[in-house]
């Protein structure tokens, strides 16, 4: 009797095999094959539920994000980027809790955003193969596009931090810094999208849908008068969207039915 153990995504199975040695036993045991399935180990169960709550992060990035828009918009009652100096300084002046409140909601989702990008990076590196470069290209998008999503925040907050020394018209400035970074956010996430969508409908690394709906959404983005709609509305479900997918297909690796 021979023995093979094999290693495979589920866990370890022990498969035994007939050896023939004589005609007679050929007969009783020609088609004999006993496969054994032990459970995965404890290091690849706590791998794959590192791997799921990785995928998770992109839900909570959003989240974050709305909740730092709705105290921003809402509370702060954040002026328009056309705004007069004079508005712009009486925002900064008036709203500093309710400001730094949502900078911070707002940029502790993009720090999860970061996250889940890597958890996204992670799955497409392993089914791209070769030199990657499609997976390192949106990576790099991501990336731009979480440090721009950063500086939305961040001018913001630095503006109602210095609001003692603010002159109108850095106010004013400072509010149209913020709305400069939120645009160079879009072509960034644009190149995050499209290239995800690429990898997907070539590897079949996630359901072929989701990369066909990559693409389209990755060029809506990188169209200028009409991709700001786009990172509002479409990339945030996007993300929604990624993090279910991959946290229903765990830590596999390997290609998915279409």
């Amino acid at each position: 009797m021979e023995v093979d153990l094999v290693r495979d995504q589920a866990g370890i199975r022990l498969v035994e095999h007939a050896v023939i040695e004589t005609p007679k036993r050929a007969r009783g045991c020609a088609n004999f094959v006993l496969s054994l399935r032990l459970p995965a180990s404890k290091g690849d169960v706590m791998t794959d539920r590192h791997d799921r709550s990785a995928a998770l992060t992109g839900i909570t990035a959003v989240a974050l994000w709305v909740i730092g828009f709705v105290v921003l918009k809402q509370i702060a009652d954040q002026p328009a980027t056309d705004a007069t100096p004079a508005l712009a300084l009486a925002y900064f002046k008036g709203e500093r809790n309710a400001i730094l409140a949502g900078t911070f909601f707002f940029m502790l989702g993009t720090v999860f955003f970061l996250f889940f990008l890597g958890a996204l990076r992670a799955r497409l590196f392993l089914a791209e193969g070769g030199a990657r470069r499609v997976t390192g290209t949106g990576f790099a998008g991501g990336v731009v596009a979480g440090a721009a999503l950063l500086f939305w925040g961040s001018t913001q907050a630095a503006g109602t931090l210095n609001r003692d020394n603010l002159s109108p018209e850095a106010a004013q400035v400072y509010r149209g810094l913020a709305e400069a970074f939120m645009y160079a956010t879009e072509p960034a996430a644009g190149i995050l999208v499209l290239t995800t969508g690429l990898v997907i409908v070539r590897t079949r690394a996630l359901p072929v849908w989701l990369g066909r709906i990559s693409v389209v959404v990755g060029l809506w983005l990188l169209i200028p008068p009409i991709g700001w709609a786009a990172l509002i509305s479409a990339f945030p479900l996007w993300v929604i969207v990624v993090s279910l997918v991959l946290y229903r297909e765990g830590g596999a690796a390997g290609p998915t039915a279409t």
